[in-house]
């Protein structure tokens, strides 16, 4: 799966794994601020990051990766203000519906996903999370919601 993230102005590297067509909304984290910079790693050859400026990957696409191009970083501004990006999106080359909204915080690279401690075998998760349905989606994807 491919992984992208945003380096806020404030120095915190956020970085969420990017499901193809699952919108990732981080706007709410507490380390969330403007972004100076966009990344983004083990990219399939068919798909693209797009970094939105508002909640829900809508609004103004701030910046797109190049499809084909499996890591990357770009630097958006050198002003200390950077630029608002709040969503993200690994996008193919077909124009399938959204599939889902999910709201997460990571605040670091080794945080991003479960990790092994080396020291007591155990394994640890940083993470917290939200997700939000809109339309007539049941929560399985596939049906829709009954109506009373």
């Amino acid at each position: 799966m491919a992984v992208a993230g945003v380096r806020t102005v404030n120095g915190v590297d956020l970085w969420y794994d990017a499901a193809t067509r699952v919108c990732t909304t981080f706007s709410h984290c507490s380390a969330w601020a403007n972004s100076e910079r966009v990344n983004w790693r083990v990219v399939p050859g068919a798909v693209s990051i797009w970094f939105y400026s508002d909640d829900d990957c809508k609004g103004k696409i701030v910046f797109a990766s190049p499809i084909g191009q499996a890591s990357g970083t770009s630097v958006l501004t050198s002003s200390s203000a950077g630029v608002a990006i709040r969503s993200l999106m690994a996008v193919g080359t077909s124009m399938d519906p959204l599939r889902g909204v999910v709201s997460e915080c990571y605040f670091n690279l080794n945080d991003y996903h479960e990790r092994s401690d080396v020291i007591n075998g155990s394994t640890s998760a940083n993470f917290s999370g939200t997700g939000s349905q809109s339309g007539d989606i049941s929560a399985n994807w596939h049906e829709p919601l009954p109506h009373n």
